[in-house]
């Protein structure tokens, strides 16, 4: 899907991309990451801050999927990669949450993962923390 000039991507069609070569840039820090890590080969780290400073170190011969928690903060960094010459942009519609609900490759830490019912998220062994996308 094109929305003004950029590719939005469902994770079933990333997936085949990432597969063959496409590098996915993982915007969640801390608690967004909710013990969750996209499961393919290729994944960058960074945040939106870095990116917007021109510190992340991203590689421009090869297709760059941007994601996060749910897709507003990649949907954010589209139009910075652009801006810095990078041609070859994409970003994950739905980010994690959507990427684990369509039953994408996942890795999942028990010992990280957030539980609760509400924004103030208790962690196993009893520890609470605020999470948030």
């Amino acid at each position: 899907m094109l929305i003004d000039g950029f590719a939005y991507l469902s994770p079933r069609e990333a997936l085949p991309l990432l597969e063959a070569g496409a590098v996915l840039v993982d915007l969640r820090v801390g608690e967004e990451r909710n013990g969750r890590s996209f499961g393919v080969g290729n994944v960058i780290l960074t945040t939106l801050q870095a990116i917007q400073a021109g510190e992340a170190s991203l590689p421009r011969d090869r297709l760059i999927i941007v994601a996060d928690c749910v897709g507003l903060k990649s949907k954010k960094a589209l139009p910075v990669l652009r801006g810095q010459g990078f041609e070859s942009i994409a970003s994950l519609i739905g980010g994690m949450i959507d990427w684990e609900q369509d039953g994408m490759p996942t890795v999942i830490d028990r010992d990280e993962e957030l539980s609760g019912s509400c924004a103030c998220k208790v962690r196993p062994g009893g520890k609470t923390r605020k999470a948030g996308c």
